[in-house]
């Protein structure tokens, strides 16, 4: 794949247009245009995915969007055969909600030591440059593609359901996706993401009761008289961590809890948030299982079992999905040791990935990649120029080899 090298100059302009284009979680139209015509000038047909949260509610692992957004996304085929699926997302971080920038966000800026800034260079304008600079590098070698492959791309920062989970759906099965996001671990292709973590966070209020004060000039009463909600909460949470313990695909974690306005006072309710990951089960089953421990926990005391703790979700959900050990995955694999001389460790840590999506609604293997990167979310987020045009190589290796793999022969 030289060509891909010898248009780096290319690429690398096309990556600073998209930075200079502001593409911040629900502001996305503009970014999505012009995408849409660098694909229609490859020979792709493109559909707008107008996409409402609202819509998708009812879908049993729906996650609300951590911000208020209509989102949307855009499906590109072509027409024959559908072969793989290549997405990435398209909006961004707010650089106003970050700290100072070194440079202007919006200007691609290089650092003199092989790497370039900007705004979503990381996250992830990379990759919906490397898809179309891999698309356009096959296009331009002369080789055709037995099979078409469909580009989805979309919103999906706040959780998916802005865009990326509508897109995906419309676009339909594909015999793979390619999921195309720098790495977030920091040695780029050194891992492929090839499995993804369920995630759910719960928050669990517990009533209390405060005793009526001694004293009409101070606070002071006797503990004893009250339901300390403080103490109820340290059972339950012993009967989380007692649950957990039984679930060998299960993590969970009680990490805040709030009670109480002094050391004189007994709390009357008592707050506590954590997180669940999990490699099998749903959202109901273990949301079902926390609550079960919770209900344990309550049995045992007489206030509890009149004022039953409440257990409910907060933030961003997701459903476990894995391709290790498929066909495609080894593709992948393979495209990337023949690129960087390196064979990628299998990676599943990364809970609530897009790559979920096409696993899960479009029963398609998906195996996630990206160049070393950097400052996710953050100011000053950079991109290793040589690992993103090798990215960009991997890409167009996996599309020519599923094809020259999977498709028929041509006539002859």
């Amino acid at each position: 794949m030289a060509r891909v090298h010898g248009d780096a100059d290319e690429t690398l302009d096309l990556l600073r247009r998209v930075v200079a284009i502001p593409s911040v979680t629900g502001n996305t139209a503009a970014m999505h245009e012009f995408l849409a015509s660098e694909l229609r000038h490859l020979g792709f047909s493109v559909d707008d995915v107008p996409s409402n949260p609202d819509d998708v509610r009812d879908t049993p692992e729906f996650s609300p969007p951590t911000r208020k957004t209509s989102g949307g996304g855009m499906v590109a085929h072509k027409p024959g055969q559908r072969g793989l699926m290549l997405f990435a997302h398209s909006d961004t971080c707010d650089p106003a909600e970050q700290g100072a920038w070194t440079a202007d966000p919006l200007v691609l800026t290089a650092d003199g030591r092989g790497r370039v800034a900007g705004i979503g260079v990381a996250d992830c304008k990379a990759g919906v440059v490397a898809i179309v600079a891999a698309l356009r590098a096959i296009e331009r070698s002369g080789l055709v593609l037995r099979k078409a492959p469909a580009v989805v791309i979309a919103e999906a920062k706040t959780g998916g359901f802005t865009g990326m989970f509508q897109s995906v759906r419309q676009a339909g099965k594909s015999e793979g996706a390619l999921y195309c996001h720098p790495g977030e671990v920091g040695d780029g292709m050194g891992r492929i993401k090839v499995a993804t973590r369920g995630v759910l966070s719960f928050r669990i209020e517990v009533a209390g009761r405060t005793p009526v004060p001694l004293e009409s000039s101070a606070r002071s009463a006797d503990p004893r008289q009250g339901e300390n909600a403080l103490v109820h909460g340290a059972n339950i949470v012993a009967a989380i961590v007692q649950w957990a313990d039984t679930q060998p695909k299960l993590i969970c974690s009680v990490n805040s809890i709030k009670a109480g306005r002094d050391a004189i006072e007994v709390p009357d309710i008592c707050v506590m948030e954590g997180t669940c990951w999990y490699t099998e089960g749903s959202i109901d089953s273990v949301i079902a299982g926390l609550r079960g421990a919770v209900a344990r926990a309550a049995s045992a005391s007489p206030w509890l079992q009149q004022h039953m703790p409440a257990v409910e979700l907060i933030g961003v959900r997701s459903n476990p999905a894995s391709c290790e050990g498929s066909e495609f995955a080894r593709v992948v694999q393979d495209a990337v040791a023949t690129v960087t001389g390196t064979t990628p460790e299998p990676y599943g840590w990364h809970s609530a990935s897009d790559i979920r999506f096409p696993m899960r609604h479009a029963d398609t293997p998906t195996v996630g990649i990206g160049s070393v990167a950097g400052n996710f979310g953050r100011s000053d987020e950079w991109l290793d120029v040589d690992d993103f045009m090798r990215m960009v190589e991997v890409i167009a290796r996996v599309l020519v080899s599923w094809d020259e793999k999977t498709a028929p022969s041509a006539a002859t």
